[in-house]
C-alpha cells in the first residue's frame, strides 16, 4: 500500500495494478493471497484481482503448463502464457 500512496494513488487503486510478486514460495504467495484479498474487498471478483498478477519463480512465470508441479496456493495464480 506504502507504494501507491508515495505515487499519491489512492489506497482503492490497487485493483488497477499490474502487480507482479519474484518468488513463488510461501512468502510471495503469502503477500499475493494478501493483496487479493484487499483488492476483493474492494468489490473486485476474484477472477478480476487474480488477473493483475504474474507470479514467477526460479522457471519463469507460473503458467498452465506447469500446474502438475505446483502447490494447491500457487495454482491459484497461474496464468495462461499463450
Amino acid at each position: 500500500f506504502g507504494a501507491l500512496r508515495a505515487k499519491g494513488e489512492s489506497v482503492d487503486a490497487l485493483g488497477d495494478q499490474r502487480i507482479v510478486i519474484a518468488g513463488a514460495g510461501s512468502a510471495g504467495i503469502g503477500v499475493a493471497q494478501v493483496l487479493m484479498e484487499a483488492m476483493k474487498e474492494q468489490g473486485r471478483t476474484e477472477e478480476e484481482a487474480k488477473n493483475t498478477f504474474f507470479v514467477v519463480d526460479q522457471d519463469g512465470l507460473l503458467g498452465k503448463e506447469r500446474a502438475n508441479e505446483l502447490s494447491a496456493e500457487q495454482k491459484l495464480f497461474v496464468r495462461d502464457t499463450d
